[in-house]
């Protein structure tokens, strides 16, 4: 059975709120390690472009997203954006063009992260690409100093923008190895998941469509669909990369044998706040904002007992 048959796949100016737990269940022996789909490397190509998201009822929202060659089967701009896995220390490049409709500049910011940008045109918070001509193309330059888990998404008018789908996530893999959340020894895991939560108003999406965007008023926003790893039930339950969802290849199945250390990955990619209960199972969150919960000495976990996990935008 391949790791993708049994596993689940790939969490106004918002903060990325990135929660990660440890969750341990009874007896048993532990599976080999599950991992979350994504793209690695050090350097990446992003396109910004349109797409259509498929909703559980049978219909359609039109999205903005960002694509990456290779991160799915369709080479479409995708919901959520490519997950980026990389290695702490890694030197990353991010070069990112704009294809939205109607010339509509973007940009990419990286909480957790210190960033140069170059190229393209001066945002409001970071370097923004207006186009595909190559003087439009942004640059992002960054070392994965910290291991955890974390965001990305536009900078550029981004309670629109993010609401459009134009987010994603990256986990950084601590020196220690890819079967550690940090570089601490109890953070070891067999099985590790991901919980991106993001939401849409289709009204919104609908404006955006058809070049009304004077009539989009945010601060009115009323979603009405609600996405794990940009899929509703029960889209979430199919295999990833299958091809009648081909903008959204991430899926959500979380499966685990009794015996197994979880490591939960949460990250609320919207306006809203998301409470999410791993239902029969306390847990140990170790994790907040990106960085390990730490003593005073820091070098010593401190982890929270919970039962339920408010993810916040």
């Amino acid at each position: 059975m391949k790791v993708s048959d049994i596993t689940p796949q790939t969490g106004g100016v918002f903060a990325a709120a990135a929660v990660a737990a440890l969750l341990w269940l009874p007896v048993g022996s532990a599976q080999a390690q599950a991992r979350i789909d994504g793209i690695t490397g050090q350097t990446f190509t992003f396109t910004a472009g349109a797409g259509e998201v498929s909703t559980a009822d049978g219909g359609s929202i039109h999205f903005w997203g960002y694509h990456a060659p290779g991160s799915n089967p369709a080479e479409v701009p995708q919901y959520p954006g490519p997950t980026l896995i990389l290695d702490q220390g890694d030197a990353v490049t991010i070069n990112l063009t704009s294809n939205l409709p109607f010339g509509k500049c973007t940009s990419m910011v990286f909480p957790g992260h210190s960033v140069t940008a170059s190229g393209g045109s001066d945002g409001l918070l970071t370097k923004e690409s207006c186009g595909a001509a190559e003087a439009d193309v942004v640059t992002y330059t960054f070392t994965a100093t910290e291991p955890g888990t974390y965001m990305y998404y536009s900078g550029t008018d981004p309670e629109l923008q993010i609401e459009m789908g134009l987010v994603g996530a990256i986990i950084v893999r601590p020196g220690r190895g890819e079967g550690f959340a940090y570089d601490l020894p109890e953070t070891a895991f067999d099985h590790e998941v991901m919980f991106l939560l993001t939401s849409m108003d289709p009204k919104i999406h609908e404006l955006a469509e058809q070049n009304r965007f004077a009539e989009i008023d945010v601060t009115k926003r009323w979603p009405v669909y609600w996405f794990i790893n940009g899929r509703a039930a029960p889209d979430d339950l199919a295999d990833p990369f299958v091809n009648w969802l081909p903008h959204q290849p991430y899926n959500c199945t979380p499966r685990m044998t009794p015996g197994q250390r979880v490591l939960v990955r949460i990250l609320g990619g919207d306006q809203d706040q998301h409470p999410l209960h791993l239902h029969g199972n306390h847990y140990s969150e170790i994790a907040r904002y990106g960085r390990p919960l730490l003593l005073d000495d820091g070098q010593t976990l401190a982890p929270r007992k919970r039962f339920t996990t408010l993810s916040v935008p």
